[in-house]
């Protein structure tokens, strides 16, 4: 069991997944590949007959990319207003609530807020460097309790950039993307609800290096390298641990499967959607 740090309340997770990949992109012709090193996930066995790689792509298609930069932010298939966009003074309030040295650097803590509630809109802090370049470094936001957005009842934004390269490389480029939403078909805030969480980690960029065509061929965006990865690699390969309650998460499912209860549900679950019930290697059915 974990609190969640979005609305407080207990969860209990279910279902973890990890991926690694390379990701390519060069500016002419833009284009952007991403090939899949590996991916590791819990799932529930296969007698439940539960669509784990279904739950993937759903994940997938929840989780957009959010660049606050752009004037238009796509997410839930919603477009909010971006707080960075030329419009943005004409949707957000900004105030600077403070000033904080991290590291050396010194920055202003600035809170932004729509007009009016009930827009599109994000409302939270960045935190931008008071130096010449002005760059955001860290962005929180959510959104407001007046805003339906298909049954989200809350949701967290945070980023994090840092420089790398240097002179004329120098880039301003994303480290770390997180983003929680919690869902209740009710819509209320309090009570039992489905919470999701992502968090992306980017670190080892090389920039300006000449890349091959070939990286780029076909007109897939995503490419599934053959998983040569094991188990016991994971951990080497994390850019940063898993949590307490994340290590958790296979420990709990191997458990759950054993307790009787829950196997006479997922036994009535699958006969109720499929209409068979399964004996080993054969199935019998259909049952009404």
């Amino acid at each position: 069991m974990d609190t969640n740090k979005v609305n407080n309340k207990v969860a209990l997770p279910f279902y973890l997944r990890e991926r690694l990949s390379n990701v390519y992109y060069r500016k002419d012709p833009k284009s952007t590949k991403e090939y899949q090193l590996g991916e590791q996930q819990t799932s529930l066995r296969k007698e439940y007959d539960v669509d784990s790689d279904g739950i993937s792509k759903y994940l997938n298609s929840m989780y957009e990319d959010v660049d606050i930069y752009e004037q238009n932010i796509s997410l839930l298939t919603t477009q909010f207003v971006g707080p960075l966009s030329a419009i943005a003074p004409s949707y957000y309030r900004f105030y600077i609530t403070d000033t904080l040295e991290v590291g050396g650097e010194k920055f202003a803590d600035i809170f932004f807020a729509p007009k009016n509630k009930t827009d599109l809109a994000f409302m939270g802090n960045i935190l931008v460097a008071l130096d010449s370049s002005y760059a955001v470094r860290k962005v929180t936001m959510g959104i407001s309790k007046q805003i339906n957005l298909n049954w989200v009842t809350d949701l967290r934004i945070e980023q994090e950039y840092n420089f790398f390269g240097s002179g004329d490389t120098r880039r301003l480029l994303l480290t770390t993307d997180a983003v929680t939403m919690d869902f209740n078909i009710l819509k209320q805030s309090t009570g039992r609800s489905v919470q999701a969480h992502k968090t992306v980690s980017y670190n080892n960029y090389k920039l300006n290096q000449p890349l091959p065509d070939s990286l780029f061929a076909g007109t897939l965006k995503l490419i599934k390298v053959k998983d040569q990865l094991h188990k016991e690699d994971w951990p080497n390969l994390r850019h940063s641990p898993l949590t307490v309650r994340e290590v958790g998460v296979n420990h709990m499912m191997d458990s759950i499967q054993r307790v009787r209860t829950f196997r006479n549900l997922m036994l009535v679950a699958s006969i109720a959607t499929s209409g068979f019930i399964k004996f080993g290697w054969f199935e019998a059915g259909s049952v009404s």
